[in-house]
């Protein structure tokens, strides 16, 4: 049996795009920041960008959500190689998460 399943908490980092490509199966397109943690003296934070695709019945919640919304996300990770648009021979790998919980903990980070 094989088992997969990401959490992150985090900020939503821009305003969630809605895209309905065939007219019928909606999914919203959004990223969450996360810090790494404490900032040690005289140097810069370092973040994670997590890119995700809701859609189904988490569509509609993810489309309530806007930049700087705090909220955790729980799902798995879909990963996806594909050619380079400028060179075919290359693959390009894309990674998101595609969520099976969403949990909006607060309307803006404050």
């Amino acid at each position: 049996m094989d088992y997969q399943k990401i959490t992150v908490l985090g900020n939503v980092t821009s305003d969630p795009q809605v895209n309905q490509p065939d007219g019928k199966t909606t999914y919203v397109d959004f990223s969450v920041g996360v810090s790494r943690g404490r900032v040690k003296e005289g140097r810069e934070a370092v973040s994670d960008y997590f890119p995700v695709r809701a859609f189904g019945k988490l569509a509609p919640v993810a489309e309530q959500i806007s930049k700087g919304t705090r909220l955790l996300v729980e799902g798995r990770l879909e990963i996806n190689t594909v050619a380079a648009k400028d060179n075919p021979d290359q693959k390009r790998t894309f990674v998101r998460i595609v969520p099976q919980v969403i949990v909006i903990l607060s309307p803006k980070a404050e």
